[in-house]
């Protein structure tokens, strides 16, 4: 994740040859996401992909001091979505 994102920025994730090309872009700032009945301010949104799998898409949903609390496969349909949150 990029320390200072804007819309449009694209970056990789994982690169290896052959084997893990993942990049993502940012696709929104400053979203509402709600999770299992928690509403979750200022969240970003990224585009995911791959070069070694062209049909894998999927938004993800980053909120701040949590990480990734949605993710939809733009593909299959299927949703993921935070369970639980432990801190010390």
């Amino acid at each position: 994740m990029e320390a200072n994102p804007r819309v449009g920025d694209d970056y990789r994730q994982e690169y290896k040859i052959s084997d893990a090309e993942d990049d993502a872009e940012v696709i929104a700032l400053g979203q509402t996401t709600k999770v299992h009945g928690k509403t979750y301010s200022s969240v970003l949104v990224t585009h995911e992909f791959s070069g070694l799998e062209p049909s894998a898409n999927e938004r993800k949903f980053y909120a701040p001091n949590v990480g990734n609390v949605l993710g939809i496969d733009d593909e299959t349909g299927e949703v993921s979505k935070l369970v639980e949150i432990t801190t010390n």
